[in-house]
């Protein structure tokens, strides 16, 4: 029988799958109905990411507070160093961080299509490759 604090972490592992399909489901609604708004794709494919990471550190018993803070992104960038599993996909979660800072706080940026389908492509896939296997 499981304890209560893993049923309570499997419970938010599922949770921030489910994160992620509405996520990916939200990237492509909006790629395909607001060609325009590439800023908000390239944000939802980031956050994409980091519910793949947050299920997967559920899923090990790490459950970061469901409040989005700055201390969140430290402790997760933490658990990518020491995890040997998360530390091959630093590099990708990293850049996607940072796009989606870019599109968010500098909007003079302008990104493409193409921007957001590579992201999705090379990123996102590689972070899915690593931590989908271990879900």
């Amino acid at each position: 029988m499981r304890s209560i604090r893993e049923q309570f972490c499997q419970e938010r592992a599922r949770v921030h799958r489910e994160h992620v399909e509405h996520n990916e489901r939200f990237v492509n609604q909006v790629e395909e109905k607001i060609p325009d708004s590439h800023d908000w794709s390239i944000t939802a494919v980031f956050y994409a990411a980091l519910q793949y990471i947050d299920a997967y550190l559920a899923q090990k018993g790490n459950v970061l507070s469901h409040k989005a803070t700055e201390q969140n992104h430290r402790k997760r960038i933490q658990f990518i160093d020491k995890d040997h599993v998360l530390s091959r996909i630093k590099y990708d979660y990293l850049l996607l961080k940072s796009k989606s800072e870019t599109a968010r706080y500098k909007p003079p940026t302008k990104f493409i299509a193409d921007d957001v389908q590579k992201l999705i492509d090379n990123q996102l896939q590689a972070i899915k490759d690593v931590i989908l296997p271990h879900l």
